[in-house]
């Protein structure tokens, strides 16, 4: 069921806030009656993150948070949609001004997308996801999640930006030293 929900549902509309609080709040019933099932654990923080996205959908004054929640939920794309979860974490970060985590995850977002037309994850550099939670082991949609237009979008602003001497290709770290993941 969480699957089918992750695979489906909007991760940023705030239509779709209904839905990932509902799944929550059934997954944290679960995870309660079941506290040693590290699976429901990690659904329901999925869901979670999802309710928090999605929530902040629409709210100038929260799209912060929204990002943050965006960028965590790139922790999940075991059971996300994987170009979706690295677009919209992308998308997210450029509306903010983090445009260096913007770069990053945009660029996963085409690779991806490139990994999709071949129908295969070999050629995926991870590299830049080395000292993070975001886990390499992806499935691949049967399409791609994001409009054509939206993806040309993405393309133009990572080439774009690619030229710029101000934005480098890293993560965000924190005080450790460690991928801030913020949420």
């Amino acid at each position: 069921m969480c699957n089918d929900l992750f695979l489906t549902e909007s991760f940023s509309s705030l239509t779709a806030y209904k839905t990932w609080s509902a799944l929550r709040d059934v997954l944290a019933a679960l995870s309660e009656k079941l506290p040693q099932n590290k699976e429901f654990s990690s659904l329901l923080r999925c869901a979670h993150l999802l309710s928090v996205r999605t929530s902040s959908a629409g709210h100038k004054q929260l799209f912060e948070i929204g990002a943050k929640a965006a960028v965590s939920l790139l922790r999940y794309t075991n059971y996300l949609v994987p170009d979706k979860a690295f677009f919209e974490a992308g998308i997210a970060c450029r509306a903010i001004g983090w445009n260096n985590m913007a770069f990053v995850f945009l660029n996963r977002f085409l690779d991806i997308c490139d990994a999709i037309e071949d129908g295969s994850t070999d050629m995926l550099d991870h590299s830049d996801f080395s000292d993070t939670d975001i886990p390499y082991d992806i499935v691949l949609p049967e399409d791609y999640s994001i409009t054509e237009d939206d993806r040309e979008e993405a393309k133009e602003w990572v080439l774009a930006v690619s030229m710029d001497q101000r934005v480098q290709q890293v993560l965000n770290t924190d005080e450790r030293g460690c991928y801030e993941d913020h949420c």
